[in-house]
């Protein structure tokens, strides 16, 4: 589908990333409490009428500043940033993803996973919301249908920032098929 080929784009993919990291400095640069309180309260009101399409849209900024907005020591703020975009997700249970937002979800699961490590109890459930969201798909792909899939190795969760790693390896083409991983430390 079309969403998929977003998805395999590198320029889309770090488009949405430099996206995020701007969306996530204008957070820095403003009051978090007032942008938080502001964000829940229309965020209800627009479950209450309906407008997902207005939930999903904002979503993004929330995913954005949490995945890059906050640092270990703001943990309050990461928390309520966490349990806002639950809720957020929660109000659009039949919604599938637009490609942005999905690829932003995939990166707040990450940061979700070294939360969850970290021991911070807050995280499964917002984990298990992101993680529900990921698996929506349009009506008609065939991606995500069932197939043998490796078993990524414990402690690594199968994540590679495949931006990062084509970013630094410049306008190198890898050979069709070929994937870059992480193999964990061994």
């Amino acid at each position: 589908t079309a969403d998929a080929a977003f998805l395999e784009d590198d320029s889309f993919l770090l488009k949405t990333r430099l996206e995020m990291k701007r969306h996530a400095e204008e957070f820095g640069k403003r009051s978090h409490s007032k942008l938080i309180e502001r964000y829940k309260k229309c965020s209800g009101e627009w479950a209450t009428a309906g407008a997902t399409a207005q939930i999903l849209k904002h979503a993004f900024h929330v995913t954005a500043w949490f995945a890059f907005g906050c640092d270990a020591a703001e943990l309050p703020v990461v928390q309520e940033l966490a349990e806002l975009l639950m809720q957020m997700l929660k109000s659009c249970t039949r919604q599938t993803p637009p490609p942005r937002l999905r690829v932003a979800l995939q990166i707040a699961a990450e940061t979700l996973q070294d939360i969850q490590e970290a021991g911070h109890d807050f995280a499964e459930a917002v984990l298990k919301e992101v993680k529900a969201m990921l698996k929506r798909r349009p009506r008609g792909s065939a991606e995500g249908s069932k197939g043998s899939r490796e078993v990524a190795p414990i402690g690594t969760h199968g994540r590679t920032d495949v931006v990062l790693v084509r970013s630094v390896l410049g306008e190198r083409q890898f050979p069709k098929g070929c994937r870059v991983g992480w193999d964990g430390l061994k």
